[in-house]
């Protein structure tokens, strides 16, 4: 009887163990699971968390839309960007928005930085001249 005491306690601990979460960055250390190129730049960093707990790593926010694009029959649990002014910060890309403006160039040339508001998107438009969109307009956009 003793041996089936800790049965209970395995199964909770196996399924405890598969809770989708978002994970830092290794920046320098990791590749872009879309262009494979390596994830240095903390501001324009990017991540996917599957329902099942899988982390997949950009290096923009561009690859990570194009990922998405390619695994449209995924469940993602998170789909986070770096806040601009808070490298390495993760913000949830349905709350984001984006500017893109050639004069805030991202890895991958599509120049799209992610800002945790609209208004501080838009404080930063006036600086640098672009278009600010929403994460709805931002994935609309890139369908194209």
């Amino acid at each position: 009887m003793k041996n089936y005491i800790h049965i209970p306690a395995f199964i909770l601990l196996i399924f405890s163990g598969c809770t989708p979460s978002p994970r830092p960055v290794e920046f320098g250390h990791e590749e872009c699971a879309f262009c494979k190129m390596n994830v240095v730049d903390q501001q324009y960093a990017a991540e996917l968390v599957t329902e099942k707990g899988r982390v997949y790593v950009f290096d923009a926010t561009e690859c990570m839309l194009a990922y998405m694009n390619d695994h449209s029959e995924t469940p993602f649990a998170y789909i986070l960007v770096s806040d601009y002014h808070n490298p390495g910060t993760w913000i949830p890309a349905s709350t984001a928005h984006f500017l893109i403006s050639p004069q805030l160039p991202s890895p991958m040339g599509a120049n799209i930085t992610g800002f945790v508001s609209q208004a501080v998107a838009q404080k930063m438009q006036a600086e640098y001249p672009g278009m600010v969109l929403s994460w709805e307009e931002l994935q609309k956009q890139q369908q194209r």
